[in-house]
């Protein structure tokens, strides 16, 4: 099982992938999605603040607020959401969503469409 979180908390975006794919086509999916993700990212106004590609272990955080870093993460979260869909079990996809609002705190989670 490959679980993905995708955390937006404000400027900052998280992505963490962890796991093995069972499935060669998952697993070339999941690869792309992360490489290319952090490969946009190093072409856009935004600071890599942590950024590991490893099999089985992905971790990219960044910071900015330009339309294009952001629009990347919507994209790949949406990406992810569909390989949940096209293999059910195999793969886990969370969009946690970090509000702050006059000092208080509270997080939405996304699951899916």
């Amino acid at each position: 099982m490959t679980e993905v979180l995708f955390t937006n908390d404000g400027d900052i975006r998280t992505v963490t992938c962890r796991g093995h794919a069972d499935s060669p086509e998952l697993c070339a999916a999941v690869s792309a999605l992360c490489f290319t993700l952090a490969g946009y990212l190093h072409n856009v106004p935004c600071w890599i603040s942590v950024e590991k590609l490893e099999p089985g272990n992905v971790e990219l955080e960044f910071v900015g607020r330009h339309v294009s870093a952001r629009s990347a993460f919507d994209m790949a979260a949406v990406g992810f959401m569909q390989l949940e869909k096209s293999y059910p079990g195999r793969i886990k996809t969370t969009v946690r969503i970090i509000h702050r609002y006059a000092g208080d705190t509270f997080t939405e989670i996304k699951r899916g469409f």
